[in-house]
């Protein structure tokens, strides 16, 4: 009875080992070496140089990334619950993604390449931003995006009068994110909005849904207390406030 007894728990103990030891070697191995080969990979692959203040790895598979600064884009926080990584499918599945203090900053060529990447999709070629290894592309799936905090800046400075964007203080969620190839997603976002340094606070707001594939979307936009004047030198001269007399108005 004792030799059954101890068999079994031979048994279980190998179980447990066999189940628990991956996710142990990963929490030791990603809280001990992921920051460098993050770093490090972003630096050999993307030629990015970047700058991050801790990675750690925590059960189940959740992925914590502090203070990271790189050319273009800047975070205080990013949590990702990993849900799996399909080799066969080609496909990385994020549950919940949490962006605290995202701040990406938009210049012509970024929105140039954005553009190229888009038109390649719709082409059914493989976007620029797509890395491949060992000729095999993949793609990712975000359940859920919650942002807290973040901005986007977008600068015209090509313009005659250079116009800078700034899509600050933006919170809420996006719902089946997926990337290269977009599906339906569902978006319920709030931001306020400054113009070449003048703020219209909680000015914006989206929520609804947007079907990618078929063109079709149910979304309500809105914007409000955005000062009219605010565009002056950009509006044709049909819309400039002058030319229609107006002295003060509000969006």
């Amino acid at each position: 009875m004792r030799r059954k007894g101890r068999k079994l728990l031979r048994i279980i103990f190998s179980i447990l080992v066999l189940v628990a030891g991956p996710y142990i070697f990963l929490y030791f191995f990603i809280n001990e070496r992921g920051k460098d080969i993050f770093l490090n990979t972003l630096k050999s692959k993307y030629n990015i140089e970047a700058s991050l203040q801790d990675l750690t790895f925590s059960l189940p598979f959740k992925i914590t990334l502090v203070d990271f600064e790189a050319k273009n884009i800047k975070f205080l926080g990013l949590t990702a619950n990993i849900r799996g990584f399909n080799p066969l499918m080609r496909e990385i599945i994020i549950d919940n993604l949490y962006i605290k203090g995202l701040n990406v900053s938009i210049d012509k060529d970024i929105i140039q390449l954005i553009l190229k990447d888009k038109h390649s999709v719709d082409s059914g070629k493989k976007p620029s931003a797509v890395k491949e290894s060992a000729g095999i592309a993949y793609s990712l799936k975000i359940n859920n995006i919650a942002f807290d905090s973040a901005s986007f800046t977008i600068n015209y400075s090509e313009l005659e009068h250079p116009l800078q964007l700034v899509i600050k203080d933006l919170s809420g969620t996006v719902k089946r994110f997926r990337y290269p190839s977009l599906e339906k997603m569902k978006l319920n976002l709030n931001a306020s909005l400054e113009i070449n340094g003048k703020v219209a606070d909680r000015a914006l707001s989206a929520s609804g849904w947007i079907d990618w594939p078929r063109k079709n979307m149910d979304l309500l936009c809105r914007m409000r207390n955005i000062d009219y004047f605010t565009f002056k030198d950009y509006y044709p001269p049909f819309w400039n406030p002058d030319n229609l007399d107006i002295k003060e108005a509000y969006l």
